[in-house]
């Protein structure tokens, strides 16, 4: 009955760990990847940082509402509700528009 049990666990485990979402994307501005942009997402709080490439990647998701923001010195913040599905990577390509505003003076 304990192999049964063990078995059954290891079972489901495997199954619940290969139905997830995840989400990854690319940050640009004038037509060129934005390096070092920060990028949220609630449900949890996660973080991350764009690469050189303005890429960035979110896995091990569950499916459900998110909202994603993405912000960057010299840039307006940029926010979008994300809707993710079991099994369906979803890929998202964002392009910040300037601040030109001058928000504090040192």
């Amino acid at each position: 009955m304990k192999t049964l049990l063990s078995l059954i666990l290891c079972a489901m485990a495997v199954h619940s760990s290969a139905q997830s979402a995840s989400i990854t994307g690319t940050v640009y501005a004038h037509n060129a990847p934005v390096a070092f942009a920060t990028v949220t997402l609630s449900k949890p709080n996660q973080a991350t940082v764009t690469d050189s490439l303005g890429s960035f990647h979110f896995k091990d998701l569950t499916a459900g509402n998110y909202k994603l923001q993405v912000s960057h010195a010299g840039f307006h913040l940029f926010e979008t509700a994300i809707r993710l599905s079991l099994n369906e990577p979803y890929h998202i390509k964002i392009m910040l528009s300037p601040n030109d505003t001058l928000t504090e003076v040192v």
